[in-house]
């Protein structure tokens, strides 16, 4: 894989992990409904877009699966650490990607790994923090 699918996966992840975010934590919708709606939309604006030109394939699973990244609640990542965590989702599954053929799972799972890093580092920061304060 090159640069501009790297790219191409970044952009993806970031607007389906916010998306999702968004309309999850700001909005009446479920996480479900939120992952739902937002990959719904991505589905149909990207059957348009590949019909008059050429797109990558991968980028509905990445938008899926960052969309899983968005289904956190505003209480454990606020709305910066989901785009955080939706960019380190998008290298993850770069890299991981050739990796996890016919697993299942490898979309929630890498998901999930991304999202705990960024909590568990934002955990950290405010330990660090704590003792320098002291």
């Amino acid at each position: 894989m090159d640069l501009v699918t790297m790219v191409e996966f970044l952009i993806t992840s970031i607007v389906g992990g916010l998306s999702t975010y968004f309309l999850s934590n700001y909005s009446s919708l479920s996480a479900v409904k939120s992952s739902i709606i937002a990959t719904l939309l991505f589905l149909i604006v990207f059957h348009v877009w590949s019909s008059f030109h050429e797109a990558n394939e991968q980028l509905q699973s990445v938008f899926f699966g960052a969309s899983f990244v968005g289904m956190s609640g505003k209480k454990i990542i606020n709305w910066i650490e989901a785009l955080l965590a939706s960019a380190l989702y998008a290298f993850a599954l770069f890299y991981a990607l050739p990796y996890f053929g016919g697993m299942g799972g490898a979309l929630g799972t890498s998901a999930a790994i991304t999202v705990i890093t960024v909590y568990l580092c934002k955990i950290a920061v405010k330990k660090l923090n704590q003792k320098n304060v002291e």
